[in-house]
């Protein structure tokens, strides 16, 4: 399995990894389902959320079979892989519509 970048010594991703192409693409296979090998760096992390976020997390969950760790290591996965697209490589995220008109999703 391919590693994701580790951050520089600022704390940032270097700009030379191409994160679109490493680890997220994992996630949707399962990958990142599987237990962490012995001595991983895996890290128990409190995070306080409002209960709108809560209640996202467990309607991702929910809507996709899975629990809610999984439905938010997917959810920050997808963003990591959205934000490297759009913004480091200069991509485009487009939605095509049931209509068949296409539109351009921009983050701001």
């Amino acid at each position: 399995m391919v590693q994701p970048p580790l951050p520089d010594n600022t704390g940032m991703f270097s700009d030379e990894a191409d994160v679109s192409r490493s680890h997220i693409y994992s996630v949707s296979q399962g990958a990142i389902e599987s237990a962490p090998a012995p001595g991983s760096d895996r890290v128990r992390v409190t995070v306080e959320v409002d209960r709108e976020v809560l209640n996202l997390i467990a309607w991702l969950a929910e809507r996709q079979g899975m629990s809610p760790e999984l439905a938010l290591k997917k959810a920050v996965a997808t963003a990591a892989y959205i934000y490297d697209i759009t913004q480091r490589q200069g991509g485009k995220l487009l939605v095509h519509r049931k209509d068949n008109t296409v539109g351009e999703i921009v983050f701001k």
